[in-house]
This record gives structure tokens, C-alpha cells and sequence, in this order.
């Protein structure tokens, strides 16, 4: 993590980045898996096929729950875009997330990944988490980077 804070709006956020040893690819390949979507504490409910819209290459809608003394469900929206290079032969990716539908106990959930290959076999990652929700705090937005990079590397 290399930025972490609160911003104005009351947001807990974190930067940070690193390396994996695969190729961009690869990597990519990893970031539609639906394992990738999953996030810790809660379940998949649906995960939409990817799909190309409009200026995006991918796109996803996954449904997740939490269950517990309440059940809550919330849907984040996943968009991939080559940001430099061809869908050929791509050499930089974006991927924004973002909280679209569901339980107002999550009221901002937002981040970016950015893939950009290095070499054949290694890919840079950045990323972005921002969330603003009942019991999460910014451990949880510093948590959710290193989730994600892992994910990329396993």
C-alpha cells in the first residue's frame, strides 16, 4: 500500500501496486475468473457472462450476499479496457469496479486495476480501492488490494 486515507467525502481508500510474475495475458485472463470477484465475507449470488459493450472489451455483473442476523445483496459492475496497445496484442488494461444496486449499508464501493506488462512474463498492477460502508473501515480498503493481487498471482 503505498497511499491510504479518508478522503472529503468521507471515503476510506488505499493505493498501492506491485508485480506478477505472468504475463499480461495471463493476468487478465486471472481478473474474469469468477474467483476473482469474490470478495471476502461475502458470497457470489451470479456472475453475468462477459460481454463486449460499447468501449469496453469485458463486462460483468456480479450479484454478491451476506448473510448473517440480515441478509444483504449488492451488485458491482466490472469493465475492462485495453488502455494502450490492440485487443490483440494489448499492453496496458484497465479494470474499473463499481458499486451500482443493492443494500444501502454499502454506500460507495469503487476501484481500478491497471495491468500493464513489463516484460513477456511480468505484469505491473495498480490499484484503487475507495468504499464507504457500515462496518469497514480502512483496514478493509487496504485489505481488498492485497486480496485482489493475490488473486492475479494465483
Amino acid at each position: 500500500v503505498h497511499e491510504k486515507g479518508q478522503n472529503a467525502l468521507g471515503h476510506y481508500y488505499a493505493l498501492g501496486g506491485g508485480c506478477v510474475l505472468k504475463s499480461l495475458d495471463d493476468s487478465w485472463s486471472a481478473s474474469k475468473k469468477d474467483s476473482f470477484f469474490h470478495w471476502k465475507k461475502s458470497e457470489l449470488a451470479s456472475v453475468t457472462p462477459i460481454v463486449h459493450v460499447g468501449a469496453y472489451l469485458a463486462y460483468s455483473a456480479v450479484q454478491y450476499h451476506k448473510f448473517g442476523f440480515l441478509k444483504f445483496t449488492w451488485t458491482i459492475e466490472w469493465y475492462h479496457m485495453v488502455q494502450r496497445g490492440s485487443i490483440d496484442a494489448p499492453e496496458q488494461i484497465l479494470i474499473h469496479y463499481t458499486k451500482t444496486d443493492g443494500t444501502n449499508h454499502i454506500r460507495y464501493f469503487d476501484g481500478t486495476i491497471e495491468l500493464t506488462s513489463l516484460t513477456p512474463s511480468v505484469t505491473s498492477v495498480i490499484l484503487r480501492n475507495e468504499v464507504d460502508a457500515d462496518q469497514t473501515g480502512l483496514d478493509n480498503a487496504m485489505s481488498s488490494l492485497s486480496d485482489l493481487i493475490d488473486k492475479l498471482r494465483n
